[in-house]
């Protein structure tokens, strides 16, 4: 995602849930709906503006998972805002108060983003949630290789996703620049100067005969974050190993 677009994702999602409070999503009825008063007013407009924007992005942005998370009912809220937009008792008079091509630009935004959420919808599917489906949330570690040493634990690349993973600073998108100039085995490689530090804990459906499923990192996070966006493109195995520092 470009620079100057890279904190439009968390405005989006404030965005998004100031309309969920506001309109509440859920419930949204496209036949009852006063199109010209409420659904499309400017906090709509400028949703499916910055959508359009972070969805038409040629890279993806493994932050955009969090639209699934924290933002419950996106899809099917966009899905019936078109639907509202199509029906003949209101479109008329919408386009009568904003333009016949408003409308067809909206409608064409629109279009573009449900597709590119439907693509997120199945990553989130294959990716983010697949490993944990299992009994426990966190079976999938019960034959996690030990490394020699106990002041270290190894970490799968797909774990390193928005859900799982929590950082103790915020990402610099100059620094995310760098770390995609790097090789996949340059990104691997413990770094003994830097090296990515962190812990497990443990999540409410953990398992504690098991390693935590949930990570924290302390140093390292735009290592970490450039190699998870490498998977969720298809560049790296899930199934990677990560050698992490362990916190004390």
């Amino acid at each position: 995602m470009a620079a100057e677009n890279f904190y439009l994702l968390e405005e989006t999602i404030h965005l998004l849930q100031q309309i969920k409070k506001n309109l509440k999503m859920q419930e949204l009825d496209p036949l009852t709906i006063n199109l010209g008063e409420q659904a499309i007013n400017s906090k709509i407009q400028m949703l499916i503006r910055n959508l359009d924007i972070l969805m038409s992005a040629k890279d993806r942005d493994p932050r955009q998972l969090k639209l699934f998370v924290e933002v419950e009912g996106l899809l099917e809220f966009l899905r019936k805002l078109q639907a509202a937009l199509a029906h003949s008792d209101y479109v008329e008079d919408f386009r009568r108060k904003k333009g016949s091509t408003v409308v067809v630009k909206i409608n064409d935004s629109l279009a573009r983003i449900i597709a590119g959420l439907d693509d997120w919808s199945t990553i989130a599917e294959q990716k983010l949630w697949a490993h944990q489906k299992d009994r426990f949330a966190n079976s999938y570690l019960e034959h996690l290789p030990l490394p020699s040493s106990a002041d270290y634990f190894y970490v799968f690349v797909k774990e390193l996703n928005p859900v799982q993973t929590r950082y103790l600073h915020p990402f610099v998108p100059s620094q995310l620049a760098r770390q995609k100039e790097r090789s996949t085995e340059d990104l691997l490689k413990y770094d003994s100067l830097d090296p990515i530090t962190g812990m497990r804990q443990f999540a409410a459906k953990d398992n504690t005969a098991f390693p935590g499923s949930y990570l924290r990192i302390i140093a390292g996070h735009h290592r970490t974050f450039e190699l998870y966006r490498r998977f969720i493109n298809g560049e790296l195995s899930g199934d990677t190993l990560l050698l992490v520092k362990r916190m004390v």
